[in-house]
Parts: structure tokens; sequence; C-alpha cells
């Protein structure tokens, strides 16, 4: 068995060196191979990160929307602009229909992700029971029978 071995070897690598040189070669590729793996997992990660960070920024700029809705439009959207600047992101949208705010933002993810297209929030921020498109109304009322 172990003569069998040899002889295999000295077939294929005519000596120590050149296959130490492939042992090298193949070692080099996995450790790219490693890199590559690691690096996307970060992309990944980063553009998760920066979703994430844009959905902040747009509730937190849609609650001082609607905080300020009172106080009309421009000045509502002015305070959403500057909460969502100071969270690095860019406003998209500001809408202000009664005391009811809508904002959009957009943030760009950091490092090897910053070539991916941008993270995109929406938020919207007002009263308890008003009416929106595509979401039920709550009542304060639990929807459970007694029973």
């Amino acid at each position: 068995m172990a003569t069998e071995s040899i002889i295999t070897y000295r077939r294929r690598y005519r000596s120590r060196a050149q296959l130490e040189t492939v042992l090298d070669v193949l070692l080099l590729a996995l450790g790219v191979a490693v890199v590559a793996v690691a690096a996307f997992g970060a992309s990944v990660g980063a553009a998760i990160i920066a979703r994430h960070q844009a959905q902040t920024a747009a509730d937190l700029g849609a609650l001082s929307a609607a905080l300020h809705a009172v106080e009309g439009t421009t000045t509502a959207c002015g305070h959403a602009t500057r909460v969502v600047s100071a969270n690095h992101a860019r406003m998209v949208e500001c809408r202000v229909v009664g005391l009811e705010a809508v904002v959009s933002v957009r943030r760009r993810a950091a490092g090897l992700a910053a070539g991916l297209p941008h993270a995109l929030a929406r938020s919207r921020a007002g009263p308890v029971g008003t009416d929106w498109p595509g979401r039920s109304t709550w009542s304060g009322r639990s929807t459970r029978q007694a029973g």
C-alpha cells in the first residue's frame, strides 16, 4: 500500500518542491475564497444595517412631522428633514394631511455595499384611529369575544 502511494507521488510530481508549489497554490486559492465569502457577508450585513437605519430615520422623521403638523406642512416637513438629516439619510417625500405625516427616506450603505442601491424606507405617524389606505383602523377595543 505504501509502495503504491510513493509510485503515484513520483509519477505526478517529479520533486518535492513541485508538490509544495502545488499545495501552496491550492492553499492560496482557499484563502482567496474565504476572503471573498467574508467580503460578501460584510456587504450583505452593511446593506441590512442601512435598511434598518433608513427605517429609523423615516420613523423619527414622521414622528417629528406629526408633532409639528398643526404648524403647517412646510414647518412640519422642515423639522422632519432636520431629523432625517441628523440620521444621515436623505428625505425623498414628506406629506402632511391633517395631523398625519408620511415620510419617505433614502440611505446609502457604507463600506463594500456602497455600490448597492440605496435603502428606502417609508413611515407614517399621526393620531390613532385615522383611516389610511391599506391599513385597518384601530378602535382601541379588543376584537376578542368574551365568553
